[in-house]
């Protein structure tokens, strides 16, 4: 049977042709009415036959008329082929397509597979929300110390890897500013910080990374290391943080809540600076998500790893 696609395939090339023999059939008229019509405005007292068609003329009408006409039945055969190539293809009987390998025989593998790599993040993982050239995607923010040994050990520094951009340095430096401050206020007994030198690393090395947004990400990856605290299971966050805490506004709403839905996050935290953002998306993008808006970062904390 002819697949239905080659059946459609067929009606546009009939469709062009039928366009092009009518066009062909409007210009041979008009052409063939030329002379008789310059005649009438010019010597209007010739006698009436002297206006009309001539036989070369007319014949030439007659034959594109005709090329219109076998044009015309050609489309309407073309037309009938897609209903035959559609009768011929389907299915007497409903198929049933498992949602397991059957899937994947019928539609080929996912566009998008999960980006998820921690099924439980450890204290010092923390899941971001990021915006890429492809829609979102989650982020992972890895943060541990660094071995050190002998008597010139170096507390209170940071390294950093993943292929980061100048912004997102930046950002890395801030929330290490900000975390020892906040470790202090928060557990003034914990020197990690003073003593640790860390090791901030996003995963998927070979793709470039930047911008601010992973801010309370790696802020709170650094205070869930200093006080061996994993972060709430299932939760992500994205939100730029200033040296004082303030929880800024972010982009790229939308792709970022379908990121976290498909690595199985439940639970996002986002800058209440982005609550209208959230408010426009629709019913279904938003379902079975908890969602928290954060001013500043000791609310981050409070839902991050203060909520037992």
């Amino acid at each position: 049977a002819v697949k239905v696609g080659q059946a459609r395939a067929a009606v546009v090339a009939a469709k062009k042709t039928l366009e092009a023999k009518e066009e062909n059939a409007k210009k041979v008229a008009e052409d063939a009415l030329k002379l008789p019509s310059l005649l009438k405005q010019k010597i209007p007292s010739l006698p009436p036959d002297v206006f009309d068609v001539g036989a070369a003329q007319q014949k030439s009408i007659d034959a594109a008329e005709e090329e219109v006409a076998t044009a015309r039945a050609a489309l309407a055969a073309a037309e009938e082929g897609v209903v035959a190539a559609a009768s011929a293809t389907a299915a007497e009987d409903a198929i049933v397509i498992d949602s397991g390998a059957d899937l994947v025989d019928y539609v080929g593998q996912p566009p998008f597979q999960t980006d998820r790599i921690y099924d439980h993040t450890p204290p010092g993982v923390v899941t971001g929300l990021a915006w890429t050239s492809m829609g979102g995607s989650t982020l992972y923010i890895e943060c541990t110390s660094i071995v050190q040994h002998g008597e010139d050990r170096k507390g209170g520094t940071l390294k950093t890897t993943g292929q980061l951009g100048d912004v997102m340095k930046e950002s890395t430096a801030i929330a290490h500013t900000y975390a020892r401050a906040f470790l202090h206020t928060t557990d003034p007994g914990n020197h990690y910080f003073d003593d640790t030198a860390l090791h901030v690393h996003v995963p998927a090395g070979a793709t470039p990374k930047d911008g601010p947004s992973a801010g309370c990400t790696m802020i709170t990856a650094m205070v869930s290391l200093a006080m061996g605290k994993p972060v709430r299971p299932n939760l992500a966050m994205t939100g730029e943080v200033t040296l004082t805490g303030i929880v800024m506004p972010i982009g790229g709403v939308k792709e970022k809540v379908i990121a976290a839905r498909r690595s199985g996050v439940t639970t996002i935290l986002f800058p209440r600076g982005n609550k209208t953002d959230y408010e426009e998306l629709s019913d279904d993008i938003k379902q079975g998500l908890e969602v928290h808006f954060v001013s500043t970062y000791e609310e981050v904390y409070k839902h991050a790893l203060n909520w037992e």
